[in-house]
Parts: structure tokens; C-alpha cells; sequence
């Protein structure tokens, strides 16, 4: 090849997009189902995932405190398969409006969503490794923090 070609070619693979999420439905996120809680020193928060239809997933989650179970904070989620994409949608008390997070990354049991205009969280990754379902919340980089949670039938 000669380098006039090798070098547009390099160009064009430096300057493409980057890669979008591989799953191409709700079908590969099938795992995240179910009613799911972490238990901590002070809270318990619990997770709750069901199908709706085949472009959605509706949810909810919920902290509340361990020692009388007061309601600490509640979030309506959604994951919705539009236009191409796959969304994650959560809305919470304190945003007036809904906030939207898109698919960036998505392999077995593992499933990134950004929004890089959001004040924090930035970045919502779930990864499930064997039967606790990992959620780690952050700006993207080093700030954030993860909740482990277990099927709820497990405990």
C-alpha cells in the first residue's frame, strides 16, 4: 500500500466516532430484572427491574434507613430502546425534569450509560459478577461511588 493511502487510512480510523454500545435491544439487559437491595450500616436500598415491553423497562429504587425505615430518597427509572439507542431515564424528586443517560458501552452482563452535561452522576455503569449486580456511580473518572446489591430471593 502505498503511504499517502496507509496514512489516510490511519487518519480515518483515529478520526471515526467512538464505538457505540454493542447490545442492540433491551434483550441483553435482561439481567438487570428483578428486585435487587444492598444493606449497609445505616440504609438499605433496593432496586426493582420489569419489562414492560420490548423497547421497555420501567423501575424504581429506593433508600431508606435500616434503623426505622424511613424513606430517604425514591428515583422512577426507565430504560427505553429508541431511535436506535438505548436509554436509561431517572427521575428524582429533586430534578424537576427527567434525566437522560445513552448507552455508550454494553457486553455480557455489563452496561455503561453517560450523559456528559449532567452534574453528577456523569457516568451509570452496571455489571453483574455472579449474582451481585454492581452500580457504580460517577463523574466519569475518580469521584463516585459503587452499591453492591443481591437478588432480593437471596437473602
Amino acid at each position: 500500500m502505498k503511504p499517502i493511502a496507509t496514512l489516510f487510512l490511519l487518519a480515518l480510523l483515529f478520526a471515526s466516532p467512538p464505538l457505540k454500545a454493542s447490545c442492540g435491544s433491551l434483550e441483553d439487559l435482561r439481567w438487570m430484572l428483578g428486585e435487587w437491595r444492598s444493606v449497609s450500616d445505616q440504609n438499605t436500598t433496593t432496586e426493582f427491574w420489569k419489562e414492560v415491553s420490548d423497547n421497555t423497562f420501567e423501575g424504581w429504587g429506593s433508600v431508606r434507613a435500616r434503623i426505622d425505615g424511613q424513606l430517604k430518597s425514591e428515583e422512577s427509572l426507565r430504560l427505553l430502546s429508541m431511535s436506535g439507542s438505548i436509554f436509561y431515564v431517572v427521575k428524582v424528586a429533586h430534578n424537576v425534569s427527567p434525566v437522560a443517560f445513552e448507552m455508550t458501552h454494553c457486553a455480557a452482563e455489563n452496561a455503561v450509560f453517560e450523559n456528559a452535561a449532567h452534574d453528577f452522576p456523569k457516568r451509570i455503569a452496571y455489571r453483574l459478577d455472579k449474582s451481585v449486580m454492581q452500580v457504580r456511580l460517577s463523574d466519569g473518572a475518580e469521584k463516585g461511588f459503587e452499591i453492591r446489591f443481591k437478588p432480593v430471593d437471596d437473602d
